[in-house]
């Protein structure tokens, strides 16, 4: 029978078997996942492989390379090693190395073949984001087209005078709330104060003096 450990029962300690160099050259048990040559251009993801059942020194091989390096894991203590890879989308098989043998992973998805070979698996999907056509909703609708003209300026358009106030204010009144149709607007109240200041200077240059005067009104008030 087969076991999670990456072996048949009776195989090296607790079912394990003793690592000799390139496992796709010793194991032909093994289908590596053959990875196209040349460069990748999907876009690759960051993953972590974990061995959290002690050991001194534990590495990891798998398919992602046709099984030819092994990869040291960084301990962390407590019988716990890691390390960060970075692939692109697709299935892997992959085992550790722990102490010179192959392991695989219990607490981790594993597989096993009908020789009773335990590998572990990452399935790694390629991501395609549904974020942009989620939003299409969000979009602020286009201009009508009916709201644009393509008028070109003439020479008696610049030979205009600018106008004495701006168009909106001749037709309404500056802080005037809006009116429906069927509404009468209504004049607006006096202001409860208006302020007006006049400044007055004269310069008498023969006797080097200057007069000053200042009005100030308030409403019809002068002071």
């Amino acid at each position: 029978m087969g076991n999670a450990s990456g072996g048949n029962d009776g195989e090296g300690p607790s079912g394990t078997k003793k690592f000799e160099g390139n496992y796709g050259t010793h194991h032909n048990l093994v289908v590596p996942l053959q990875r196209p040559e040349g460069p990748i251009q999907s876009l690759q993801h960051s993953v972590t492989l974990s061995w959290n059942n002690g050991g001194k020194q534990v590495a990891v091989t798998g398919s992602w390379d046709n099984w030819e390096t092994r990869e040291l894991l960084q301990e962390t203590g407590n019988g716990s090693f890691y390390v960060v890879k970075m692939l692109p989308p697709g299935e892997y098989q992959y085992l550790f190395i722990v102490d010179g043998y192959l392991r695989c992973a219990p607490d981790l998805p594993w597989i096993c073949d009908d020789s009773g070979n335990a590998y572990n698996v990452l399935d790694l999907q390629e991501y395609d984001s549904e974020l942009p056509e989620s939003l299409s909703e969000f979009k602020s609708p286009s201009s009508p087209p009916s709201s644009y003209d393509n008028k070109y300026l003439n020479e008696d358009d610049f030979s205009k005078p600018p106008p004495e106030t701006p168009p909106q204010l001749q037709a309404s009144v500056l802080n005037e709330p809006s009116y429906s149709n069927d509404a009468q607007p209504q004049p607006l109240p006096q202001p409860q104060r208006s302020e007006l200041n006049h400044l007055y200077i004269q310069n008498h240059i023969e006797g080097q003096y200057v007069a000053l005067g200042s009005t100030r009104r308030l409403k019809k008030l002068a002071i």
